[in-house]
């Protein structure tokens, strides 16, 4: 279980639990007896994560049929960011290697963003679930000529790419060998973080994104 932020009325959730603002759960165990929005279907598609069934939004429980309702608090069409990537189900984003066994989903990175060259994030290109290449992606995570600007201790600037503008040394480079240790990796002698190295507690750090100047931390 993990803190994070809550979905606002009327945006887009994952249906995994209640994330809804006004109606997701402040502490592991304690479910909120009548939550102001649920996380719920509508009739629509999901532009966000085009294999789910439905898009789902934080409404409110008025609006919902019951049986809805718990449908979507219960059977989610995907498996949720941050959540570990499982064998049969689809990640709403991809699943990403973040070193050793563990496998993750997370957000797809889209075609001409930058990217961490661990495995394949990219739109169109990234697996949807553990132990499953795309033998054709139409886009991949390959390094540029630019410097780059969010990770200034990185050699290249990577960016998701289509295939046919990418030298295939230069792609299978950006795949095998990134330049800076990716977020979620335990920091490492003599490599860069791609962000910062923070420490987590003990002897325990890892490599994470670093805050903007000016921003919360």
């Amino acid at each position: 279980m993990m803190c994070e932020a809550c979905t606002p009325p009327g945006e887009e959730c994952i249906p995994m639990g209640n994330t809804c603002c006004d109606g997701g759960s402040k502490q592991p165990g304690q479910d909120v007896a009548e939550p102001g929005h649920v996380c719920a279907a509508t009739n629509e598609k999901s532009e966000k994560y085009p294999r789910a069934k439905h898009k789902y939004t934080c409404q409110r429980p008025a609006a919902v049929a019951l049986p809805q309702a718990s449908a979507a608090l219960a059977a989610p069409a995907c498996v949720a960011h941050g959540e570990h990537c499982a064998e049969g189900a689809d990640c709403c984003g991809v699943c990403a290697s973040k070193g050793s066994d563990l496998m993750v989903c997370e957000a797809c990175t889209p075609p001409g963003e930058e990217c961490i060259p661990m495995g394949n994030p990219c739109c169109d290109g990234g697996t949807k679930r553990p132990g499953q290449e795309l033998a054709l992606p139409a886009h991949v995570c390959a390094a540029t000529n630019e410097k780059s600007e969010k990770y200034p201790r990185a050699k290249h600037k990577y960016t998701c790419q289509r295939p046919a503008a990418v030298a295939l040394p230069q792609a299978s480079a950006a795949l095998a060998a990134p330049a800076c240790v990716a977020h979620g990796e335990h920091c490492a002698e003599g490599a860069d973080c791609c962000g910062v190295c923070a420490s987590k507690g003990s002897d325990l750090m890892v490599c994470e994104a670093c805050t903007p100047p000016g921003e919360e931390c």
